[in-house]
């Protein structure tokens, strides 16, 4: 099926991240760093769990791994 929400999919059984502690303290930290406006990326290449580009990806020069 489709699914119009994220809640609507965790309802039915089909989405059931984030479960755990971590997973959840995880998606707080995401939020929190998007919510300030951060590009967000895959970390896991350079030993974390996402790369933030402050501002936007364009400004390559600053880079964290967090």
């Amino acid at each position: 099926g489709t699914y119009s929400t994220l809640e609507a999919a965790c309802s039915a059984g089909v989405w059931t991240y984030p479960t755990t502690p971590f997973e959840r303290a995880k998606c707080r930290v995401f939020r929190d760093l998007w919510e300030q406006g951060n590009f967000m990326g895959g970390g896991i290449k350079f030993g974390g769990d996402f790369l933030v580009y402050p501002g936007s990806r364009i400004s390559l020069d600053i880079i964290i791994i967090a």
